[in-house]
């Protein structure tokens, strides 16, 4: 007696892929696979617009980046995002769980070339301007071969070698997956072997 339950587990890109075939749209889209920086950086700069559809973020980082590529950048109105999307200015925004406003505006970046270049060109002027503002200066350190200089991810915040200098080798704990920042040397490193 009693039931049986089963609990079956499928990957997101599986659910999509069932999801596009029930809609016979399978056709119509394209899965790219695992790519690297640079093939990341090549698709979103020949995209006619990039899209951040999240339902939850905070400031997302290809959503800084895309613009950089000249890519008119449209994104869900949540979290951090309208912090950094002007909506009409600098990209556009619609509401996360609004499918028709997404499609809607999607198809209005197709059909209206100035306003993708009028976005586009915003954005560019958007990012540099943040950038200024934050005024990023070079700094230079000469590291020994067993030091560090390690960064937080936000940049006012963060207490890191900036507050307490280069961390040794032997005091370090954990595994390097991505370097985010510099942009032009973004790279996802392969599981280190111990």
């Amino acid at each position: 007696g009693g039931h049986k339950w089963i609990q079956r587990t499928i990957t997101y890109g599986a659910y999509m892929r069932a999801l596009l075939k029930k809609s016979g749209l399978e056709e119509h889209v394209v899965f790219l696979g695992k790519l690297n920086e640079t093939e990341m950086a090549e698709e979103i700069r020949i995209a006619h617009v990039y899209v951040c559809p999240s339902a939850i973020e905070n400031s997302p980082n290809s959503l800084g980046e895309a613009p950089l590529l000249a890519t008119p950048c449209l994104s869900s109105f949540v979290g951090g995002v309208p912090d950094m999307v002007d909506d009409g200015e600098t990209g556009l925004l619609y509401r996360f769980d609004d499918h028709v406003m997404l499609a809607f505006k999607i198809m209005k970046i197709f059909e209206n070339y100035e306003l993708a270049k009028h976005i586009t060109k915003n954005g560019i002027k958007a990012i540099d301007e943040m950038l200024l503002k934050a005024n990023i200066t070079p700094l230079s350190i000469t590291l020994k071969d067993n030091e560090y200089f390690v960064l937080g991810d936000n940049r006012y915040h963060s207490y890191d070698s900036r507050s307490w200098g280069v961390l040794e080798k032997d005091k370090i704990v954990g595994k390097v997956w991505v370097r985010l920042w510099p942009l032009n040397e973004i790279t996802v490193f392969a599981a280190p072997n111990y």
